[in-house]
C-alpha cells in the first residue's frame, strides 16, 4: 500500500536564517530566501526560491515490500520521463538500504537541472527532487545544496 504524509510546517526563525522542517518521517532545512508552497498531488513537501529559479519537492512512499534496487530503477525511469534523461551521479552504499544514498541527475548545460536524492527508512522510500533553472540565482543554488545536505529521513 502506498500512502503520503501530511503537509508540514516550518519552525520560524529570523528571515536570514534557515528554518527547520521537522516531521515524524523526515527533517530538512528550509533555506533563507525560500518559502514552503503547497506540494503537488501525492507529495509531502514543496518549497521554492523566492525568485522562482529553484524548487524542491519530496515524495514519501510507504511500501515495506519495495526493495531499494527496485525503488532506484523506478526512480531513474520516473526522472527520465520527467526530464528526458537520467543518470546515477553518486551512490553511497551502506550495509543496509537505510544507510544507502543514491543521487540522480538530469539536464544538459543551459537546461533545467534536476537532482534527486533517494533514501529509505523503515517502510518509507524517499524521492527528494530539486530543480534549478539555467539562470538560477545564488540563493536558489545555495538553497538546493542546503536542502539536499540537510535532508534526513527517520523511522516512524
Amino acid at each position: 500500500a502506498t500512502t503520503t504524509q501530511p503537509v508540514p510546517s516550518a519552525t520560524p526563525t529570523g528571515d536570514d536564517e534557515a528554518r527547520v522542517v521537522s516531521e515524524p518521517t523526515y527533517t530538512l532545512a528550509l533555506p533563507p530566501g525560500w518559502r514552503q508552497v503547497d506540494p503537488p498531488a501525492s507529495a509531502s513537501f514543496a518549497a521554492e526560491a523566492s525568485d522562482g529559479t529553484g524548487e524542491a519537492t519530496l515524495w514519501i512512499e510507504r511500501d515495506p515490500a519495495l526493495g531499494f534496487a527496485a525503488f532506484e530503477r523506478r526512480s531513474v525511469a520516473r526522472l527520465r520521463d520527467l526530464a528526458g534523461s537520467a543518470e546515477v551521479a553518486d551512490r553511497a552504499p551502506g550495509p543496509a538500504a537505510e544507510q544507502t544514498v543514491v543521487r540522480l541527475t538530469a539536464g544538459a548545460p543551459g537546461e533545467r537541472r534536476y537532482e534527486v536524492t533517494l533514501r529509505a527508512a523503515g517502510p518509507h522510500r524517499y524521492f527528494l527532487s530539486t530543480v534549478l533553472e539555467p539562470d538560477a540565482s545564488p540563493v536558489a543554488r545555495e538553497g538546493v545544496t542546503l536542502i539536499q545536505g540537510s535532508f534526513l529521513p527517520s523511522r516512524e
